[in-house]
Parts: structure tokens; C-alpha cells; sequence
């Protein structure tokens, strides 16, 4: 995607419809995608919007302190 945006001259309608022609069977990101994707491998150094492995809802401590609880308090946990 990024080689594609930088062949297109950093012009995301272009690189979009370049895109379009070299994948044709791909899902065409918005032309927005290549931009902000470009934007945050400079900021962050990092391509992942999100960190590995992290979806939907963000994590709950204490939730998972529960949990850590109700399994060491369990007399069956076969320790």
C-alpha cells in the first residue's frame, strides 16, 4: 500500500485507483487509508492501528482481577 501511495506521489485518489489496477480482486481502501496509513508509520513507526491481538472492547482490570480470584479460590482447580 505504502509503495503504491509513494508511486502515486503521495496523492491518495491516485494511489487509490493505481491500487485498484495492480489488485483487482482486493478490497480498495478509501483514498483517506493510504495517507493516514502513511502518517502513522512517520508518527509512530508503526503500521498497526492497534496492537496485536487487541479487538473490540478495550480490557476490563478488574474483571480479569475476578477471575484470577475465583481461580485460586477454586478447591477443584486440580493443584
Amino acid at each position: 500500500m505504502l509503495l503504491v501511495y509513494g508511486g502515486a506521489l503521495n496523492n491518495g485518489h491516485r494511489a487509490r485507483r493505481l491500487y485498484g489496477e495492480l489488485y483487482p480482486t482486493r478490497r480498495l481502501p478509501s483514498h483517506d487509508t493510504f495517507a493516514n496509513t502513511y502518517r502513522r508509520l512517520r508518527e509512530t513507526g508503526k503500521l498497526q492501528h492497534r496492537e496485536p491481538g487487541v479487538r473490540g472492547r478495550p480490557l476490563d482490570v478488574a474483571v480479569d482481577e475476578r477471575i484470577l480470584v475465583a481461580i485460586d479460590d477454586d478447591p477443584d482447580d486440580g493443584h
